[in-house]
């Protein structure tokens, strides 16, 4: 599991943060959010990740 901020959206809607080296693609994770997310593909250059938990949330007015 691994806790990282989210910094803008990705194409197609997810997510994308950055941990070693490479870019994280977060489903339903928006920019502002800090979250704990498990790997679920790991590539060479990037991974993608579901979301586990939202440690922090700047998207208060969002809705889901």
């Amino acid at each position: 599991m691994i806790e990282l901020n989210i910094t803008t959206l990705a194409h197609g809607g997810a997510g994308l943060g950055h941990h070693e080296g490479k870019a994280v693609f977060v489903f339903g994770a928006v920019p502002g959010d800090r979250v704990r997310c498990r790997i679920v593909q790991n590539k060479k250059r990037y991974v993608r990740a579901e979301l586990v938990e939202s440690v922090r949330s700047l998207g208060a007015g969002r809705r889901a």
